[in-house]
């Protein structure tokens, strides 16, 4: 039976957030033991095809650390030109809610709400990865927003669920693995809810990775035993992934 645990990435704030940096993300990963590492690129980005910076964790920290432990990395974001017809979806559902005085409206304050309940937060990596935050991400997210424009939230739900199929893929292409998943923050609490349902997985969670003054955990009662992190160097390259 494989075994999987999923990890909240932040995208560009690696780059500026000291509790949650490049290296923290790194050591985070290497706590995981992974045997295979699912990650938030297309088959493009991961070859290099294709390259932006709006996934700066992954040419910067991620794929460094994979490559030079000979990990191998699983691409779970559909192709690059799936991810302009994506966008098409997202752009079109966004102009018909700005459109609507009465959706503008409510857009502007679900944004207000989702801002000033963010800055609540307690500011630790500890709290980022736990599970409540994963509860409140479900109910700003799956409970409220879903409900007020559900037009946007299916072209949501078209992206998680190009994620879960993936990894689905990966679980059953590799039994008795283990399997660590980077993924945009906001998505982990939607495929930590589905993947434990999953009867040929074992679904740890990251936040028994972590105490509560942010300090990672080597080992958990779930996890493999380990004898201590190895130094990552972290690629000093400008460039990075959508």
């Amino acid at each position: 039976m494989a075994n999987l645990i999923v990890i909240g990435t932040q995208h560009e704030l690696h780059l500026t957030d000291p509790i949650f940096n490049l290296e923290k993300l790194v050591e985070l990963i290497h706590s995981t033991k992974p045997d295979i590492i699912c990650a938030e690129v297309s088959p493009e980005q991961l070859s290099g095809e294709t390259t932006c910076n709006s996934k700066p964790e992954y040419p910067k920290a991620i794929l460094p650390y994979a490559y030079e432990n000979g990990i191998e990395v699983i691409p779970i974001q559909p192709s690059t030109k799936e991810g302009y017809r994506q966008e098409e979806r997202n752009q079109k559902v966004m102009e018909m809610i700005k459109s609507d005085p009465e959706s503008l409206t409510k857009w502007k304050l679900w944004e207000k709400l989702f801002d000033a309940a963010s800055e609540t937060k307690s500011p630790s990596l500890h709290s980022l990865q736990s599970r409540a935050y994963d509860h409140w991400m479900e109910i700003a997210w799956e409970k409220y927003q879903a409900k007020l424009f559900p037009e946007y939230w299916d072209v949501k739900e078209i992206w998680n669920k190009e994620f879960l199929v993936r990894i689905l893929k990966a679980i059953e292409a590799n039994k008795n693995k283990r399997i660590t998943v980077t993924v945009g923050i906001k998505h982990k609490h939607w495929l930590n809810n589905r993947l434990v349902k999953e009867a040929n997985v074992t679904l740890e969670h990251i936040e028994d990775y972590i105490d509560t003054e942010d300090n990672v955990r080597l080992t958990t009662e779930c996890s493999r035993t380990a004898s201590g992190v190895a130094k990552v160097e972290l690629s000093q390259s400008t460039d990075s992934d959508c």
